[in-house]
């Protein structure tokens, strides 16, 4: 799961970052050590392997020294970086989101999207995908509008009553809204290819915002329990999972 290597990439980056402060690389992880590191999280699928493992107890065990947060939104989990609730946030760029219509609005095609209402993160890696999806009618007749709805939760409700038209949603709730009648369209990056292969090494200006003091995580001892709760829902299935985020 991809975000699992964002939070990979944040413990080689915040080293660095307290190794080019001047300090020796021991003082830093001791002054870092006795405080867990906060992520701030969401409910999306590529959260799951994190909240499993600290459901089964192997943050602690595995002293993997990292403690969740969790939020409702993107933005809620930028906010709490911003008010030093949280040590780091989750990447939105990690996350798969998808484009669903509403049963309502009988759409099947990005070229019936003329006119309609999509409701996405403008400060998010949604709003770039729903920007290019509209970007990519060169015969518009009429604007697509992309309006701000920052819960998740929101934005499906949104969506299955009908008062959007469409939404950029990741997993879970993109299974929901489909489940509901709504119809997944198909989503271009920039460079023609499908959402699922988007290029992992590219970034918005948004990435740089993801740290806000040097943190260090133990990269070492949080693979560990991350791959015995990826095994533990690859053997007994997400849908297994579903309750844990009540």
């Amino acid at each position: 799961m991809r975000l699992v290597e964002y939070i990979l990439a944040w413990g080689v980056l915040v080293m660095s970052l307290a190794a080019c402060s001047g300090k020796d690389g021991n003082e830093a992880e001791k002054a870092t050590s006795a405080k867990a590191v906060r992520v701030a999280i969401v409910e999306v699928d590529e959260c799951l392997p994190l909240v499993v493992a600290e459901h089964l107890g192997l943050l602690d065990s595995l002293h993997a020294d990292v403690r969740l947060i969790r939020k409702g939104s993107i933005a809620e989990c930028r906010q709490a970086v911003e008010s030093g609730e949280a040590d780091v946030c989750v990447n939105d760029e990690a996350i798969d989101f998808k484009l669903v219509t509403s049963k309502k609005a009988r759409i099947k095609r990005i070229s019936q999207l003329n006119d309609k209402v999509i409701a996405a993160d403008k400060e998010g890696h949604s709003y770039d995908l729903a920007r290019m999806a509209v970007d990519s009618l060169l015969n518009a007749k009429q604007p697509v509008f992309i309006i701000q709805v920052e819960d998740l939760m929101v934005r499906l409700k949104m969506l299955t009553t009908g008062n959007v038209d469409a939404a950029m949603l990741p997993e879970p709730y993109a299974t929901m809204a489909v489940k509901q009648g709504g119809v997944e369209l198909p989503l271009l990056n920039g460079n023609g290819n499908d959402n699922g292969n988007q290029d992992k090494g590219q970034q918005s200006p948004r990435s740089s915002k993801l740290v806000k003091v040097p943190v260090i995580i133990n990269v070492a001892k949080l693979k560990e329990p991350l791959r015995i709760a990826q095994d533990s829902i690859r053997r007994f299935g997400k849908e297994n999972y579903e309750w844990i985020w009540k």
